[in-house]
C-alpha cells in the first residue's frame, strides 16, 4: 500500500507503476469514466467522448491513452492484442459512480481479457471503495484487479488517497540497500503522503465501515429512495428517471427511458450514454436544487450518496419534498421546456 494525498495522485501513480513494471507505454480507459484531473485521465472523459485537444495537455500525453468506446469490450479484447497496452483502468461502478452502468458480466470478461494479455487491470475504487462494500467493488464480485486506486473514504473525509495491489508492482516503489536499484525505482516522494491528520481520520473511518451491514444499510436507503422518486414521477406524468446501484443514485428530468415503471432502477434502458453521464440541462438542475432547498433538503447536483446515517423518515421526507418540488416545477413550466 502506498499513500498519497489524493484520488488523482493515486490514479497517476498506478498508471506510472503499470509502466514501469510492464515496459508498455500506453493506458487505456473507458469513455466517460473519471480518474481525477490529471492529464492521463483527461481525454474522453465528457461527453461527446471524442478525441480532441485538452488545453494545457501535450499531444504526446494525449496519444499515449487509448479511450474505448463506452462498454465495448470487443474493442479492448481487439485493442490489447496489439501488445502495447501497459494497464486498462476503469470504476468498476460504470461511469461516474454508475451513471453509466455497466453491463452483467462485464468485469469478469474484462478480467479474463486482460489476464490473456499480459495487461494490469486497474480497479479505481474512489468513490466504490468500501461503498459498495467493505472490499469495494471487488470485494463484492469476487475479482482481484492488479492495482486498486483509493481516497475519499480511505482518509475518513479528509484529503488523502493511496495505491494497493499485487506486491510484486508494489515492489517497485520499495528503497533497498542497492543504488543501482534505487536509481531505477519508481520514486513517489510528497510532503503530504500519509500525513497523520488523514490517516488518523482514515482509521476511525474504515473501523466503522468494516460491518458490512453498514453498506447493507445504506444500500437499502438508496433503492427505497430511487423507488420513491420514479413512484413520484410515474404518478404525476413527469418526464424523467432516477437510477443507480447501491448507495448511490442520480436524476435526470425532462428525460425518459423505456423502463421507467415507478420503481427501482440499476441500468437505464433506451437513454444514451451522453445523457446518462451529462443528466439533466444545467437550467432544469439548478431548478430543481432551489426548489428542493425551498423544501429543506440540500440536493447534491444531479443525485447524490447515501449513509449509514440516513433514516427511513429521512427517506420518505426527501421523496415528499422532491414530490412537491416536481409539482412546482411543472406549475412554472419547465417539463414544457425541455419537451
Amino acid at each position: 500500500m502506498k499513500f498519497t494525498a489524493s484520488g488523482t495522485e493515486a490514479t497517476l501513480l498506478a498508471m506510472r507503476l503499470a509502466r514501469a513494471y510492464t515496459g508498455r507505454e500506453k493506458i487505456l480507459k473507458f469513455a466517460g469514466h473519471f480518474h481525477g484531473w490529471q492529464d492521463y485521465a483527461l481525454p474522453g472523459e465528457k461527453p461527446p467522448f471524442e478525441e480532441r485537444p485538452i488545453p494545457g495537455v501535450p499531444r504526446a500525453v494525449l496519444e499515449s491513452v487509448v479511450v474505448a468506446p463506452v462498454n465495448d469490450l470487443d474493442f479492448v479484447e481487439r485493442r490489447l492484442a496489439e501488445g502495447d497496452i501497459a494497464a486498462v483502468i476503469l470504476e468498476p461502478s460504470g461511469a461516474s459512480w454508475a451513471s453509466i452502468p455497466l453491463p452483467d458480466g462485464f468485469l469478469h470478461r474484462l478480467r479474463a481479457i486482460t489476464e490473456q494479455t499480459g495487461t494490469l487491470l486497474i480497479f479505481d475504487e474512489v468513490i466504490t471503495g468500501f461503498r459498495w462494500s467493505p472490499g469495494g467493488v471487488q470485494g463484492l464480485v469476487g475479482i482481484r484487479p492488479d492495482l486498486t486506486t483509493m481516497a475519499k473514504i480511505v482518509a475518513g473525509g479528509l484529503p488523502g488517497g493511496a495505491v494497493g495491489g499485487r506486491a510484486d508492482i508494489m515492489a517497485l516503489l520499495e528503497f533497498r540497500d542497492d543504488p543501482e536499484w534505487n536509481r531505477r525505482r519508481v520514486a513517489h516522494p510528497g510532503t503530504f503522503n500519509a500525513n497523520p491528520l488523514s490517516a488518523a481520520a482514515g482509521c476511525a473511518c474504515l473501523q466503522l465501515v468494516a460491518d458490512p451491514a453498514v453498506q447493507r444499510h445504506a444500500d437499502a436507503m438508496a433503492a427505497r429512495l430511487r423507488r420513491g422518486m420514479n413512484q413520484v414521477l410515474v404518478t404525476h406524468g413527469i418526464p424523467g428517471f432516477v437510477w443507480g446501484e447501491s448507495s448511490v443514485f442520480h436524476i435526470a428530468l425532462g428525460h425518459t427511458c423505456t423502463n421507467q415503471r415507478g420503481d427501482d432502477i440499476r441500468m437505464p434502458e433506451g437513454v444514451s450514454p451522453v445523457v446518462l453521464k451529462t443528466g439533466m440541462p444545467p437550467a432544469l438542475a439548478t431548478t430543481l436544487y432551489q426548489a428542493m432547498v425551498n423544501e429543506g433538503v440540500d440536493l447534491f447536483h444531479g443525485g447524490g450518496l447515501l449513509s449509514v446515517a440516513h433514516t427511513p423518515d429521512d427517506i420518505d421526507r426527501t421523496v415528499e419534498a422532491f414530490e412537491r418540488a416536481v409539482l412546482r416545477m411543472r406549475e412554472e413550466g419547465w417539463f414544457d421546456r425541455v419537451a
